[in-house]
């Protein structure tokens, strides 16, 4: 759950804000303890395996027009640094607008069995290590082969890569290009297995799929490592090619 305040509020406003809007969270969970526990376990208990799930969306635009609240703002000036800001005025104004706050797919992506992570060289290492660490502290759960196995897995072939200019939380995003292929590869001992039959399989689907608006490649995670030409580091095992993970 993401909450949010309203920008031209007052620092008060948008403090009390938040304190209400977590206070309703709360009160809905108490009420409501059993369901949530109920729906969450339907969830876990649920494979994704051969699901089609979203990698690109784009917003959805309602069916009819809908009431809209539109407010007004005044225009001060900020003591400290001069500039022009807004303060919101307690002013409603219902209007009907088509309402844009669903997404809809553009491009789906079949869940695979699992992904495999193979040890890498050099800076391709460093990254992968990176984003292993980061699923761990996610949660998500993972096993380490402790000798090689030859297994035909799905590569992504990289067409191209585009970086974004500029960063963003201190990250420069990337946007790769390109297609699914079949190959038979030898994996070596230290390939780290990540299964899709888990409680939070989507979490890894939406890091590790490389067209994932959302994933490691999306927040530069890759940035050494991604070339147009290439392999993508990460390989996906398709429905029931399963390795045997040896060591946890």
């Amino acid at each position: 759950i993401l909450g949010e305040a309203y920008a031209y509020a007052t620092f008060e406003e948008r403090i009390r804000i938040s304190q209400w809007f977590v206070e309703e969270l709360v009160e809905f969970a108490y009420r409501n303890a059993s369901e949530i526990r109920r729906r969450t376990a339907q969830a876990d208990s649920r494979s994704l395996v051969g699901d089609s799930l979203a990698v690109l969306a784009t917003f959805q635009r309602s069916a009819e027009p809908v009431t809209i609240l539109l407010g007004e703002v005044d225009e001060e000036r900020n003591p400290f640094t001069g500039d022009i800001m807004f303060r919101r005025r307690d002013v409603r104004n219902p209007v009907q607008l088509y309402e844009f706050g669903t997404f809809r797919a553009t491009e789906r992506v079949q869940v695979p069995q699992g992904y495999l992570v193979p040890p890498g060289e050099g800076p391709a290492q460093r990254e992968l290590q990176t984003a292993l660490e980061r699923l761990a502290a996610h949660g998500v759960r993972s096993s380490v082969l402790s000798g090689p196995v030859t297994l035909t897995v799905e590569v992504f072939q990289v067409d191209s890569v585009a970086t974004q200019p500029q960063a963003y939380q201190g990250r420069q995003g990337q946007t790769v290009r390109g297609a699914y292929r079949r190959e038979t590869l030898t994996l070596p001992a230290g390939t780290t297995w990540i299964p899709m039959d888990q409680p939070l399989a989507r979490v890894a689907f939406a890091l590790l799929e490389p067209r994932s608006d959302d994933g490691f490649v999306a927040w530069g995670f890759f940035s050494q490592t991604l070339q147009g030409g290439r392999l993508y580091p990460i390989y996906r095992a398709p429905p029931g090619a399963t390795p045997v993970p040896r060591r946890p």
